[in-house]
């Protein structure tokens, strides 16, 4: 359950482009526990009630050509603050609905002592313990508490948040800050293909890479080619490209490229009454 408030802010003029709100939200989750028979023959259920609060603000402009569009958001509970910007800018390429998209994401946990519960900035969606890292239950997946699982499909759905990586990244998750870039470009063609990039780095990043990989940088890096049926919606990504501390953790754990193989599927984004168009948008 999230009840809200959602103010629009009023535009300057009527016919502009740019769209502001801000939105205060309060997410409430109860969580069964595992129950036990007692000696009545009577089961034990429990729940614990977790609580999130998030105040937003959200502002786009949604002109045609080189739309762009930014939020910053505050969250807490009763353990915990953490705050986050979220920037995209797309340079329109000449051919409608193409072009080059640049996004940027900053998470910052004010409270330590919260990444024992996981509440932490990841660099990619998903754990091999958990699954989803998704706590709030703010997006659906097919299988939500699926663990990262090589022979298991429903373990590959991802969301493209956060840090915004597509392969799995253990060593950047679950973080007390996280800063990346995202690239991702159209090919300029009738194909449903597109090129990413995505470069990241988190607090205490460098000591692990060095204490574990023996590497001497501070970020990571992927690149490769995602195939989509629905831009942003139904997307398959294949990262070509890696950083050489995760090239090494796959190679550890003897993994193959099928195997970094992941997708997309955002229920949330699909529109019935607009499903042809995002169907056939090339």
């Amino acid at each position: 359950m999230e009840p809200y408030l959602s103010f629009n802010i009023r535009q300057k003029h009527a016919i502009g482009s740019i769209y502001q709100n801000i939105k205060i939200s309060s997410i409430n989750i109860n969580k069964e526990n595992k129950y036990n028979i007692n000696i009545n023959n009577k089961a034990n259920i429990s729940a614990t009630n977790f609580q999130y609060n998030r105040l937003t603000y959200s502002i786009k402009d949604q002109r045609v050509i080189d739309p762009w569009k930014g939020n910053v958001k505050f969250e807490n509970n009763k353990n915990y603050n953490k705050i986050s910007l979220d920037l995209e800018y797309k340079i329109s390429y000449a051919m409608p609905k193409k072009g080059i998209t640049f996004r940027a994401f900053g998470g910052f946990l004010l409270d330590n002592k919260a990444l024992l519960d996981a509440y932490g900035f990841n660099m990619s969606d998903r754990s091999a313990g958990s699954g989803t890292s998704d706590y709030a239950y703010d997006n659906l997946y097919f299988g939500r508490t699926e663990s990262y699982n090589t022979s298991d499909l429903l373990s590959r759905q991802i969301y493209t948040n956060q840090g915004g990586f597509k392969i799995y990244t253990p060593i950047a998750n679950n973080q007390l800050w996280v800063a990346s870039l995202n690239i991702s470009a159209d090919i300029p063609s009738p194909l449903p293909l597109r090129f990413f990039a995505d470069i990241g780095t988190t607090e205490g990043l460098d000591a692990r890479l060095s204490d574990i990989y023996k590497e001497t940088t501070s970020f990571i890096y992927e690149a490769g080619v995602s195939f989509y049926i629905a831009k942003d919606v139904i997307e398959v990504y294949f990262p070509f490209i890696k950083s050489k501390p995760i090239e090494e953790y796959y190679n550890t754990n003897n993994l193959k490229f099928r195997d970094m193989i992941r997708f997309k599927f955002d229920i949330s984004k699909m529109n019935p009454l607009k499903a042809r168009n995002m169907l056939t948008e090339r």
